[in-house]
């Protein structure tokens, strides 16, 4: 598979909008996208495809009980990506989030909820940025600041902050909003996404490189590992079977990344009714065999 091919699957169905929507630099990612939607939704815009988003299959009962079988010991929403769609309840996008459109759930609480239900720790996701909105002072005080104060109040263990490249740590307000989450709980746990040059008086917990990458050393300091499955972070259908990791494949990289006393976090993207990928869940229950049977050896 070419580089060009891998690339455009890597940041495929979740940079779907900013590909809609671009006007310079266009890439052929993009054309292709444009006409893609012109073929399939020529009457449609991106968020009048919302209502498509059903969750009518939705058990994630089962991705609890699949994330417990590997010897996962927490797990991540996404509340919100860089489309902006919330999926809780929320004031601060009426008509743009999942109780209010599609499902019409509150699906950051179900899963907090799950989570629990299963003893594992439970985070959320949460994107700075949004595709549409530029990092305005008004969309800070407005939007970020008070979102990221609702999602405080689902008593989660973690915030995983991503979408912060486009602006200063200073733009972000980030010490302001993380000390105010930080007192609001304790034991709050904060990846060190928090916006460029960000100030050494804000203390995240622990490190994330490069989505995909990892410490080329041992390391004192608390990291963690992203990676997807395949190659992209969203569901996608170009993705082919050869184009999943094995469940070999995601054992060896759970070691080396434990090895340099690393945490691993792997992806998986639903589809619009709430169903799993079937080779993402597959290449899991490998894992989980290997897992097994590397206990059973000891």
């Amino acid at each position: 598979m070419s580089n060009i091919r891998r690339r455009r699957i890597q940041n495929g169905s979740e940079w779907y909008l900013q590909r809609l929507s671009k006007r310079s630099r266009v890439s052929n990612a993009d054309i292709a996208t444009k006409e893609y939607h012109k073929q399939n939704y020529p009457n449609e815009t991106y968020k009048d495809l919302a209502v498509r988003f059903t969750a009518e299959q939705l058990n994630m009962e089962s991705w609890m009980q699949l994330a417990v079988s590997i010897g996962a010991t927490y797990v991540i929403l996404t509340s919100k990506h860089h489309d902006g769609f919330c999926m809780w309840e929320t004031k601060t996008a009426p008509n743009w989030n999942s109780f209010n459109v599609g499902p019409k759930m509150d699906i950051v609480k179900v899963f907090v909820e799950l989570a629990r239900k299963y003893n594992l720790r439970v985070g959320l996701y949460y994107s700075w940025m949004e595709f549409e909105t530029n990092c305005t002072k008004g969309y800070v005080d407005n939007i970020v600041h008070p979102q990221l104060r609702e999602l405080i109040e689902y008593k989660i263990d973690l915030i995983w902050l991503d979408g912060d490249w486009v602006a200063d740590s200073s733009k972000w307000r980030a010490k302001d909003i993380v000390t105010e989450l930080k007192q609001s709980n304790p034991s709050l746990i904060i990846n060190d996404r928090l916006g460029k040059n960000h100030s050494s008086s804000i203390k995240p917990n622990y490190r994330n490189y490069d989505d995909r990458c990892m410490s080329e050393k041992v390391s004192k300091e608390r990291w963690e590992s992203i990676h997807t499955i395949a190659y992209s972070w969203g569901r996608n259908k170009q993705q082919r079977k050869e184009h999943y990791k094995t469940g070999k494949v995601l054992h060896d990289l759970l070691v080396k990344v434990n090895s340099k006393n690393g945490n691993l976090l792997l992806n998986l993207g639903p589809d619009a009714d709430g169903t799993l990928d079937e080779e993402e869940v597959r290449a899991l229950k490998d894992l989980r065999d290997l897992l097994e049977k590397q206990k059973s050896e000891i």
